[in-house]
């Protein structure tokens, strides 16, 4: 016997109809009379109204499913595998510095640079570790981070000259891109196997220039444009690239967003992958900004209209990488290893030390006390029909406050249908 998932649920989004099952993140647009058809259908789990050329189409997307399947069983499984299976791929998210050229006003890490001191033999203990991962036959994925990851260029550069003989590796970079020229692009992409490319708008010229500004020099709009007119023009040829142009809404009107976009031609924005996101408050950054995290949908809408991609989250069945396993980790300048940075004066976080020779001493108080968050000990997580896609929510929120922070339902929704 079928019965439709819990995790099935109609909405309508801009006088559109749409059929969505979070668990399966399948999406199907429906006419007027469909969306009342599957809207009584599931009220009274009813599969009658159906034809079976569609109760096909509907249990091949999961959003029917045999009454025996328990789908929380299911996830609860995946969930755990993030967490306890000893993955293939390690991710190391690399921040040998805090240090930046930039002077953002809401940087998360501004107020613990000086907390963390910067170890000379970083790269050293970072090769022996990455050596010791490929002997066991394990992929590594390295995210270049900080800080500001450029400004250690020469010294990545050196890193990946020396393992660039293996071939189980990959890169991506979150940067603020003043650094860039074309000669380390270039070698990024050859020697760094890079994939993945995030470089962040704070407005228009004119805002982004008043936020967004090196330390020495004047706004950096009009130079970022450029490295990323450059990027779109190696996408050309680089199908494997992916640049993420990341856009903070903080107090950014439709209009001001929309002047970003006019700084691109359309085959540059078509070479683009929009992350669009509202600034938060953190411990170190307090402002009262009018964009909330449910408005992105109007965005979304006008990027969409324009050529460009949405970024989305491809993380299944985690919150976010704080969620999985400690093989996916942030390694800082101290070489300390942390589940998160973005309270770098929460020591809790802190997951233990990599040494010298590259292996990891743990410390298994904090990790075991960061991984009592699991939201399936939760009734009202279990009873959502978002738990698929949010996962009980922040980790370290959850770590900080023992309570969870809930997503609002609409936008978690609304961001399968983009």
């Amino acid at each position: 016997m079928l019965k439709f998932s819990k995790f099935s649920v109609t909405i309508n989004n801009d006088n559109r109809n749409y059929l969505i099952n979070t668990l399966s993140q399948a999406v199907i647009e429906l006419d007027t009379k469909h969306y009342e058809i599957v809207k009584r259908s599931i009220e009274s789990n009813d599969l009658s109204f159906f034809t079976n050329d569609e109760i096909v189409l509907l249990s091949s997307n999961q959003f029917i499913v045999d009454e025996s399947f328990s789908e929380l069983s299911f996830l609860k499984l995946k969930y755990n595998e993030n967490i306890y299976s000893s993955s293939e791929l390690e991710t190391l998210i690399l921040e040998p510095t805090l240090s930046c050229n930039f002077a953002c006003k809401y940087c998360f890490e501004k107020s613990h640079r000086m907390d963390i001191c910067e170890r000379s033999d970083y790269f050293e203990a970072l090769a022996n570790h990455v050596r010791n991962s490929f002997s066991v036959g394990r992929r590594i994925h390295f995210n270049l981070f900080g800080g500001e990851p450029l400004l250690k260029w020469n010294e990545f550069k050196k890193f990946f000259t020396e393992i660039c003989k293996y071939e189980n590796y990959y890169s991506s970079i979150t940067t603020n891109g003043y650094l860039f020229t074309n000669e380390s692009i270039d070698e990024l992409i050859e020697l760094g196997k890079c994939k993945y490319i995030q470089i962040t708008l704070d407005g228009p010229k004119s805002i982004h220039d008043s936020i967004r500004y090196e330390k020495q020099a004047e706004g950096s709009y009009d130079k970022l444009v450029n490295v990323i007119k450059q990027l779109s023009k190696i996408k050309n040829s680089n199908a494997e690239l992916t640049i993420i142009v990341r856009i903070n809404l903080l107090n950014i009107s439709i209009d001001d967003f929309s002047k970003i976009l006019d700084s691109f031609s359309e085959e540059e924005i078509n070479n683009l992958e929009l992350l669009i996101r509202p600034v938060f408050n953190t411990d170190s950054f307090h402002d009262n900004n009018l964009k909330c995290i449910n408005e992105l949908s109007k965005y979304y809408e006008i990027a969409l209209k324009r050529g460009a991609k949405i970024s989305k989250n491809t993380s299944l069945y985690q919150h976010c990488e704080g969620d999985g396993y400690y093989q996916n980790i942030h390694i800082l300048p101290d070489l300390s290893i942390r589940k998160c940075v973005i309270d770098l004066g929460y020591n809790p976080t802190i997951f233990g030390k990599m040494d010298i020779n590259g292996e990891f001493e743990l410390d298994y108080k904090n990790i075991v006390e960061w991984y009592k968050n699991s939201p399936f000990d939760d009734e009202k997580c279990k009873n959502c029909i978002c738990l698929p896609l949010c996962c009980g929510g922040c980790p370290l929120y959850y770590r900080k406050k023992e309570k969870r922070q809930c997503l609002p339902k609409n936008m978690l929704l609304e961001s399968l249908i983009y």
